[in-house]
């Protein structure tokens, strides 16, 4: 049988999670957090991905994608991404443990460079 994935997107407004209740006590966030486990995060007109990589530190989505149409942008993602990644793996860092701790545990990313009404977009459920 197929994963079915389900994608969260955030297009300038607020969207909430369909788990918990609203307010802010430990039982929401919980759910939230446990149902975000399962989400794929989406950002459409990514830009240089810093708002797929804000995701991906603090929230425990399944992973966190971006497509972007501008190259240059899409470029200095990819950039960042790799460094990123670079640092993490590296055994000499002059980051702090903390900072290390959570590159390490980011969510999945990938920047996609297309238009959103293109082959890029053919794994989105719309």
């Amino acid at each position: 049988m197929e994963e079915q994935t389900s994608w969260m997107f955030f297009l300038g407004a607020r969207i909430s999670l369909r788990a918990g209740k609203s307010g802010n006590d430990a039982s929401s966030v919980g759910a939230l957090e446990a149902e975000a486990r399962s989400l794929v995060f989406g950002d459409i007109g990514s830009g240089c991905g810093r708002l797929v990589v804000a995701q991906a530190l603090t929230w425990p989505w399944k992973s966190c994608r971006g497509v972007e149409i501008v190259p240059s942008l899409h470029d200095m993602g990819q950039v960042a991404l790799q460094e990123a990644d670079r640092v993490a793996k590296g055994d000499e860092n002059t980051l702090s443990p903390e900072t290390l701790r959570l590159l390490r545990s980011m969510a999945p990313c990938s920047l996609s460079l297309g238009d959103v009404n293109d082959d890029v977009s053919r794994d989105i459920p719309w």
